[in-house]
């Protein structure tokens, strides 16, 4: 009996001990752009495409969502510098809008960018692969 016991008590340890090191392990972070283009050519259906670009790889969590909100403000800074009269900028909670009017003042497009930080066993571009969606508006 006491054989047995010691034998349950030493497999639960070991099984908590591999179950705590399988989540604990910390992953390279790696910081991705979206940028996703809602395009609305004049007499057809609005577009949609999204984008994503590998902007930073980090050793800890920390470090990458440090540089999301430093590259953050830097492409706030560099939208507002660049942003003409036919154009409206917008940036809230870490995300940039960025309205585009035609020379009639119809809307035309709208960019939106955002920054992530995921770890690298994920990859983002592999969902949004070629995605290009129809979208419907109701006005």
């Amino acid at each position: 009996m006491n054989k047995r016991i010691m034998v349950i008590i030493l497999m639960s340890v070991f099984i908590v001990f591999k179950t705590k090191s399988l989540f604990s392990a910390e992953h390279v972070r790696i910081l991705w752009k979206k940028s996703k283009l809602l395009k609305f050519p004049k007499s057809k259906l609005p577009k949609t495409e999204v984008y994503w670009e590998l902007m930073y790889v980090a050793p800890k969590f920390y470090q990458c969502t440090k540089m999301k909100t430093q590259l953050w403000k830097r492409m706030e800074m560099y939208h507002k510098e660049q942003i003409a009269s036919h154009m409206k900028m917008e940036s809230k909670g870490g995300l940039i809008t960025i309205t585009y009017n035609d020379s009639e003042g119809n809307l035309s497009a709208i960019l939106m960018e955002s920054y992530h930080c995921f770890p690298d066993t994920i990859d983002p571009r592999k969902k949004d692969e070629n995605e290009t969606e129809e979208i419907t508006i109701n006005q």
